[in-house]
């Protein structure tokens, strides 16, 4: 994606003149994706299903009260927000796992 590559070069940048070096940087990049990925967002998916479900099989219903449709657009929302973002932070773990400086083998 070379259109964002500015924008997670800027990203890292910022956090070097922070006071936090790309040593720390990199791997939160790292981490976050791996949680994020992995435990978040399928979290999310199945608390948007189990949400979708249970109306359906309740004696509310999905339609037949105003507060259970206005949760399940909340959820739909913010599960939509959350995706965006993990293929976000994605791209910054991408660029956090690229060396872009070749490492220095010292023979001491």
């Amino acid at each position: 994606m070379p259109e964002m590559e500015g924008i997670e070069k800027a990203v890292l940048c910022k956090s070097r003149v922070g006071g936090v070096s790309s040593r720390v940087v990199a791997p939160a990049y790292l981490g976050m994706e791996m949680i994020g990925e992995g435990v978040i967002g399928p979290v999310a998916v199945a608390t948007l299903a189990t949400g979708l479900v249970m109306s359906l099989g309740a004696k509310w219903g999905l339609f037949r009260h105003y507060w259970v449709l206005i949760s399940l657009i909340v959820t739909v929302i913010a599960t939509i927000v959350l995706l965006i973002e993990l293929s976000t932070i994605g791209q910054f773990a991408d660029l956090a796992r690229a060396p872009t400086t070749p490492v220095a083998v010292s023979a001491s």
